[in-house]
Order: C-alpha cells, then structure tokens, then sequence
C-alpha cells in the first residue's frame, strides 16, 4: 500500500508537470522571441513559484491532490494496528516485547512514512519545474500569484519563495502524519477498515462543503494544506489548535494502549 499510494501521487505530480509546466514553455519562447512584448509592452515569464503543484489554483491535478491528500497519507500505515489486532498477531509482539515499545514504533513508522508519501511527490514537482522555469522573484503587482497581503506568511513568500516552499512542506509532513496517526489511533475503538482509513478524508469533504463561507476557509485542511492558500482567512494558529487535537488524540490512544491489560 505504501508504493501504490507513493505511485499514485508521483502520477499525479508528473502529470501536472507535463500539463502544466512544460506548456508554460511555448509562452516563454514567444516572449523570448519579443513577438508578444513588441504588441502588449513588458510581460513577465512564467516562474517556478506560481507554475508548480503546489503554486497553481486552477490545474486538475493540483486540485485532485491535495484534495485526496487526506487518503493519500492515511494508506500506507493507518489500518495496521487494526489488522494487527484483528489477527491477533499483536499479541505475539506483546510476548517478545514491551507493549510501550510496540506502540512507540507503530506511531513513529506511521507519522514519517505517511508525511513522506506525500511530500515526496511535491518535492519531485518542484525540482522538475525549477529545472524547467526560471526561478524569478514573485511579484504581487503581476496578479499571477494567489498570495495577497492577508495570506500567510505573505511577505515570506514575496521575498524568499524558496523558504517559504519549505516551510509548508514541513507543515504538510507534520499535518499528514497527525492525521495517518489518529486514523491509526482509531484502530483502538472500530472494527471497520473503511472508517479508519477514510474518516480524515471525510471531514475534509465535509468542512470543504459546509465552510463556504470566506472567512471560515481557514477551518477546511483542503485549502490551508495547499501552499498556493486557496482562500483567504488562512491563519498559523487555527493548523496549530487542528494538529494539537490530532496529537492529543493519539498520545490518549498510546496511553490507552499501553495500559489496557488485553487487545
């Protein structure tokens, strides 16, 4: 399940870089060639910042993404406790060793291979289009990047994208592997895979469909978790109090599951 997911978003990653990246270069040719700068004046190139995965709002691929993130991150690892429970064969880990050792590896295997699986895939874009376009400097007054004033971590991105790029991929790898973490945590409490597995991406639907309203954007993991901020009202502090409750909950299920005398 971990090279199938890893798969699945490389395909993804690939696809919107032949999609979007590479046709971007036709435009960059007729610049260069001054056959559109002589009619319209000065136009600026297409940049890595606002033509990889994670810089552009309008791209199928983009959109279908970080919209599946939430099942993406959850695939490889997050039904294991459940099936390990399920079979049995966690009591033979008891057996040969300490129930807190068990549980320690568990979470940690799931938190780092799942925020891998999708970062990967975002790093992969991002080389192969920095390869591709140049990296040139945002420039707010061109309207072609999403970010305005009100965005987070707005001036990060207007003077050192680079920086800012590697900062929400660090968001990304922490959020993803919370929310792989408390979908293994539900292994505890349910019998039913598809539960386990899909609830994050169900609550991502659902606060996708019921928080229309702009200025609750920032309460819908589809929108903050894209480093382009699809909306506005974005803030640090409401992706802080959303991973505080997902690493709450799996630190009670580990406690849980170290003190509970049976399986």
């Amino acid at each position: 399940s971990f090279w199938g997911t890893l798969l699945l978003g490389m395909f993804i990653s690939l696809s919107q870089y032949r999609e979007v990246v590479l046709s971007a270069l036709g435009y960059q040719d007729r610049i260069a060639a001054k056959s559109l700068s002589m009619t319209y004046g000065t136009l600026m190139p297409h940049s890595v910042f606002e033509k990889w995965i994670g810089g552009e709002l309008y791209s199928f691929w983009s959109y279908t993404f970080f919209m599946i993130l939430p099942l993406l991150c959850t695939a490889p690892f997050s039904a294991s406790l459940y099936t390990d429970r399920k079979s049995g064969v966690i009591k033979n880990y008891f057996v040969r060793n300490e129930k807190k050792n068990y549980y320690f590896a568990k979470y940690a295997v799931t938190f780092l291979a799942s925020g891998g699986v999708v970062v990967l895939p975002l790093v992969v874009n991002l080389l192969l289009t920095s390869a591709t376009l140049p990296s040139l400097l945002p420039e707010a007054s061109t309207g072609t990047f999403p970010l305005d004033g009100s965005s987070m971590w707005a001036e990060l991105f207007y003077t050192h994208p680079y920086r800012y790029i590697m900062r929400y991929l660090l968001l990304i790898f922490v959020f993803s592997g919370l929310m792989a973490c408390f979908s293994l945590s539900l292994g505890l409490v349910s019998d039913n895979m598809f539960t386990i597995l899909s609830f994050p991406f169900i609550y991502s639907l659902f606060s996708y469909a019921v928080f229309r309203d702009p200025q609750v954007y920032g309460l819908v993991p589809v929108r903050f978790l894209k480093p382009s901020q699809s909306g506005t009202f974005i803030q640090f502090e409401t992706i802080v109090m959303y991973m505080v409750i997902l690493a709450a909950v799996s630190l009670l299920a580990i406690v849980k599951g170290v003190r509970s005398e049976t399986v």
